[in-house]
């Protein structure tokens, strides 16, 4: 998968099947990206920016569990996707490799600041999560937001789960 910013307004996420792992795991690989790229965005964060991009993280948990229509990938992703205009600024590549655990994403050499792989990581969840179901994307939601839920996204989980027999278990 490649994501690149055009600076704060538009982004392009081309998407690419990982060698032997499409179309099996595809539906799989379309949440953990964008959530791995989550998590490095955390793990990366600069003190000065850890705020903002826990905020980013969680904003964007919210919105992916939003009710999608008009405006919903937009407000996922923070930014108009587009189509590729060449390399943005950055470019994050995210490659799943195989590993002793099982497949990894990684973004190789490339060490892109936590903001912009928090923008990456919500721009990838627009295009990676259109048209996935509740379940799929309240996943992804409580995945990205990680211990920082907000009441917002709890409250629609819970809601989903009462309302939904087959999504609690």
């Amino acid at each position: 998968m490649t994501i690149d910013l055009y600076g704060g307004s538009h982004a392009a996420v081309e998407i690419e099947p990982a060698p032997g792992r499409w179309p099996e795991h595809e539906g799989a690989d379309r949440i953990s990206l964008p959530v791995a790229l989550a998590g490095l965005a955390l793990a990366r964060a600069e003190a000065a920016a850890a705020s903002r991009v826990r905020a980013r993280l969680m904003a964007l948990g919210l919105a992916i569990a939003a009710e999608p229509g008009d405006g919903w990938t937009r407000a996922v992703a923070g930014a108009t996707l587009v189509p590729s205009e060449g390399p943005g600024d950055p470019r994050i590549v995210v490659q799943t490799v195989r590993s002793a655990v099982g497949p990894v994403p990684t973004l190789g050499r490339a060490l892109p600041s936590s903001l912009a792989l928090s923008a990456a990581s919500a721009a990838a969840a627009a295009a990676c999560l259109e048209g996935r179901d509740l379940n799929a994307r309240l996943g992804a939601a409580l995945a990205v937001a990680g211990h920082h839920v907000p009441a917002d996204l709890a409250e629609a989980v819970v809601a989903h789960r009462q309302l939904s027999p087959m999504a609690g278990g």
